[in-house]
């Protein structure tokens, strides 16, 4: 009995053990697994991969067009007059007129030719007269003045308007220099011949025309009323014999160069057989050719009170207008022969001689000065500080300059007669009689030489 009993014990044991050999861990069996493996020399792949991120497909660009903009209500009225004057002066048929809008451009018009101008980006001179002309002195016209300088104007934005004598100088001066700068001088009708002067540190801009019908003009840009003055006997005549001596396909249209700080340009009008032609000048006195000379100085001596008037005088240059030769040498002796025939010698010790000569022997003492070619066009060397040994003519073309330092037998044969002239103190000179000219010697020592 008893060994039946510890048989059945064996027997339970077995049973309870085999459950716990069959369930192992699965660490366990994939430790036993590897192991296994390892021993075979195998890897076991996994069963899940790492798959590839594909890189961001951008979006394709708007390309279609924008869509116009709504457009405003209410429109820039760019064209909008802001600034509306107009300047004449009836007597010389002057009428020119200036007109601005908002967009900041200025129309210039001269109303008797129908030219115009149309000038842009002006908004600040559009300002300025905005906030002058109100302050501008204007008499009421309730009589007629053919010579006097009318204006009226509207400033429409501000609801301002005026009109009748003009009498502010700022404000003359002014509209002549901005509408001459862009349209022109302005000349009577019939003009034959006319200059204008533009304004400089030393005056102020101003006028002179010579009519067909005889009139003389010449008047400043500042003043009020344009006088007149009577044409001598003969003067147009004249002028007009000098016209018909112009070679006027050997005219060019412009002659000379700013030769000192402050010089301004002038523009000489001459009436030709094809119309009208303008020239510019430049420091006529270094530069005007021999052909303009006559009709220059004949201005000149019209209306010399009106033309030389300057408050300031410009500085003074060593060859003026109405000079044709200049002789210096460099012992500071020099000879001044004019056109006219007048001849002003200096000597070494500043002793001053004038004389005359005649127009024959004008032509004999420079035609070998003309068809020489070792003059030179131009005025570089007189206007050094110290010349030196240097002559100058005006030819008809221009103005040419011979410098030297050592004499050879071309120059000496060019120099000498007007060497002999200078020594002479030009008493030896006869006229065409062959009477001795009169003449006459002044001192220019200062007064401490004096003393």
């Amino acid at each position: 009995m008893h060994r039946r009993w510890i048989f059945v014990a064996i027997i339970l044991c077995i049973i309870g053990l085999a459950p716990a050999c069959g369930d192992s861990s699965p660490a366990t069996r994939a430790s036993n697994d590897d192991n296994q493996a390892a021993a075979l020399g195998t890897r076991e792949l996994p069963t899940l991969y790492p798959t590839a991120t594909a890189p961001p497909v951008p979006s394709p660009t708007d390309t279609r067009p924008p869509q116009p903009t709504t457009v405003p209500a209410t429109e820039v009225p760019f064209d909008q007059v802001v600034a509306d004057v107009r300047y004449s002066i009836p007597v010389l048929n002057l009428d020119r007129r200036i007109r601005g809008n908002v967009a900041g451009e200025i129309e210039i018009t001269d109303e008797e030719t129908s030219t115009s101008v149309t000038l842009r980006n002006r908004a600040g001179v559009l300002l300025e007269m905005q906030q002058a002309l109100p302050r501008a002195t204007i008499e009421e016209s309730t009589t007629a003045c053919e010579a006097c300088v009318y204006i009226e104007y509207r400033l429409p934005l501000t609801e301002q308007a005026g009109e009748g004598w003009l009498n502010d100088v700022q404000m003359l001066a002014s509209l002549e220099s901005y509408t001459s700068m862009f349209l022109g001088p302005h000349f009577p009708p019939g003009t034959i011949i006319g200059l204008r002067r533009e304004a400089t540190p030393f005056e102020v801009a101003h006028s002179a025309a010579l009519t067909d019908d005889g009139g003389s003009w010449a008047w400043k840009a500042t003043e009020a009323e344009i006088g007149s003055s009577t044409t001598p006997d003969g003067a147009l005549s004249e002028v007009q014999l000098v016209l018909d001596e112009i070679e006027w396909e050997n005219l060019a249209d412009s002659y000379g160069q700013v030769c000192y700080d402050g010089g301004g340009r002038e523009t000489l009008m001459l009436a030709s057989p094809d119309g009208t032609r303008s020239i510019e000048l430049y420091c006529p006195d270094l530069f005007l050719p021999g052909q303009l000379q006559a009709l220059y100085l004949r201005l000149s001596a019209l209306f010399g009170d009106k033309l030389e008037e300057s408050d300031v005088a410009p500085p003074e240059l060593p060859f003026s207008v109405d000079s044709q030769v200049i002789f210096q040498r460099e012992d500071g002796a020099k000879l001044d022969l004019k056109s006219d025939g007048r001849l002003n010698v200096t000597d070494s010790q500043g002793i001053t001689y004038t004389s005359t000569v005649t127009m024959s022997q004008i032509l004999s003492l420079t035609a070998p000065l003309l068809n020489s070619a070792l003059m030179e066009p131009g005025v570089s060397n007189i206007m050094s500080q110290e010349p030196g040994n240097v002559i100058v003519l005006r030819a008809d073309d221009g103005v040419y300059e011979l410098a030297w330092i050592e004499v050879n037998s071309l120059i000496e044969v060019l120099i000498r007669p007007w060497d002999d002239l200078l020594e002479g103190g030009a008493q030896f000179v006869p006229d065409e009689n062959g009477i001795e000219p009169e003449q006459t010697a002044t001192s220019t020592a200062t007064d401490a030489d004096d003393s």
